[in-house]
Order: structure tokens, then C-alpha cells, then sequence
């Protein structure tokens, strides 16, 4: 069941293109809020695709949390993208 509870919220899911990663971001989605995915997976753009499909307001960024400056960049990267979209 869908509900609004994270309406207006940016929620980053790590994983998120498959398995646990994948089922919090739809959770997340479901109840609202605008989702950045990371993974370092090739299957991300697909997954940010079907989760498009099915409604939801996601985006992809590739990270990998082992390494410190790929989640920096990706942060800094959802940052601009979210800078660029509210003006």
C-alpha cells in the first residue's frame, strides 16, 4: 500500500540494484520519496528503469561504499542532481 509519509524526502539506498538493496528503495519509493540508487552492479540502469516503469521518482548513481572517494563522489553527485532539478 502506497502512502505519502516520505513525500518531499531523498532517501540514498546503497545496493540497490538487486536483493535487500532493491526491496528498501521500493519500500521507500512506495511511501514517497524521491530515490537515489547506488551500486557499483551493471544491472542498475535496469533496475532504475523498472522501478521507473512501475511509477516511482529513482535515479541511478554508481558507488562503491568499499571506496571513500566513490561515495563522495556519488553523494556530491545526488547533491548537484538534486540542486539542478529544484530550480
Amino acid at each position: 500500500m502506497a502512502t505519502d509519509e516520505l513525500t518531499g524526502k531523498v532517501v540514498l539506498v546503497t545496493g540497490a540494484a538487486m536483493g535487500n538493496g532493491l526491496g528498501i528503495a521500493r519500500v521507500v519509493a512506495q511511501h514517497g520519496a524521491k530515490v537515489a540508487l547506488a551500486d557499483i552492479s551493471p544491472k542498475l540502469p535496469d533496475t532504475v528503469a523498472a522501478l521507473k516503469l512501475d511509477g516511482f521518482d529513482v535515479f541511478g548513481v554508481k558507488m562503491d561504499v568499499a571506496d571513500t572517494a566513490s561515495v563522495t563522489a556519488a553523494v556530491k553527485a545526488v547533491i548537484d542532481r538534486l540542486r539542478h532539478h529544484r530550480r
